[in-house]
């Protein structure tokens, strides 16, 4: 089943915030998704373009109460969290 989305942006944005704050019915978000498919060197590129060009939410919550950092692989993720680090401001 393909995964739908929608928009919680408001009138007067642009494509690409929209892109970067939809959500599913359980509030997950594009860049969640990315972190949870993260394999080493895959698709960095993408999660770095969400958060410093998309400006994607890294602390966002789902309808769980996790955010990005939750989605992300228990291992070889470091890079990842720092590019959300760097991204959100938090310490995590």
């Amino acid at each position: 089943m393909p995964l739908m989305l929608h928009s919680t942006t408001h009138a007067g944005m642009d494509g690409q915030a929209e892109l970067t704050s939809a959500v599913d019915h359980h509030d997950v978000t594009p860049l969640m998704l990315a972190c949870q498919a993260y394999v080493p060197g895959a698709n960095v590129a993408v999660i770095r373009y969400l958060v410093e060009k998309g400006s994607a939410d890294p602390v966002k919550q789902d309808s769980e109460g996790r955010d990005s950092y939750d989605y992300c692989p228990p291992i070889d993720s470091q890079y990842v969290r720092a590019v959300l680090r760097s991204a959100s401001g938090t310490a995590r």
